[in-house]
């Protein structure tokens, strides 16, 4: 099991992450739209 999850590997590492941890998935999933969103919004704009 590797240890804590830095920000760079937080994206290839997500879906085993996620399985392990249901809350972190949700607040992770909930920074990530809002970062999404905003990008979106960004490059439509």
């Amino acid at each position: 099991m590797k240890h804590l999850i830095t920000p760079t590997k937080i994206v290839p590492n997500h879906t085993a992450f996620v399985i392990n941890n249901p809350p972190i998935f949700l607040c992770l999933t909930n920074a990530s739209t809002r970062i999404y969103t905003t990008l979106l919004h960004k490059l439509v704009l």
